[in-house]
């Protein structure tokens, strides 16, 4: 499927992601690549269709965890030592890269939230729906679109 999209934040419009005019996004429908709300109303959808909804947290980025909230020494950061408080970075985690912002320090240890920026938010997408096609066997093995074929841009 490929799409072109613009993600905004339901609560004030503010745009927060989007396709650049002529970069649409093209991925393989059902492997979790979007949003699970997103996916689910793309389900069915035609070329040239329109899209608006409203996608709640428990179907986006669910909701702020506490428990995603950890210590780690400062050292841990090497010698430019951590990014200000209220900086968002990325950190591997749990053996995955994950967001983080630093949110206080308590001695030698830096506080990080480890939920994602928009965890708790509902969220707004206008798309559009440019190409629809059956996936490759190729495609479903390795989980990704293969550039090149219909409707996928090439490398």
């Amino acid at each position: 499927m490929t799409i072109e999209f613009v993600l905004s934040s339901a609560e004030d419009g503010t745009p927060l992601d989007w396709t650049e005019p002529g970069e649409p996004l093209t991925f393989l429908h059902g492997t979790g690549r979007v949003l699970p709300g997103f996916e689910r109303a793309l389900y069915g959808c035609e070329p040239g269709q329109l899209l608006e909804i409203e996608v709640p947290p428990e179907e986006a980025y669910g909701f702020h965890d506490p428990a995603l909230i950890e210590s780690v020494p400062r050292a841990q950061f090497g010698p430019g030592g951590p990014p200000d408080v209220g900086e968002h970075f990325e950190a591997q985690a749990g053996g995955r890269i994950r967001f983080a912002q630093v949110v206080g320090y308590e001695g030698d240890e830096v506080q990080l939230d480890l939920n994602h920026p928009l965890a708790g938010a509902t969220l707004r997408i206008q798309a559009k729906v440019l190409h629809v096609r059956v996936a490759t066997p190729a495609e479903l093995a390795s989980g990704k679109p293969i550039a090149g074929l219909a409707g996928n841009p090439g490398p």
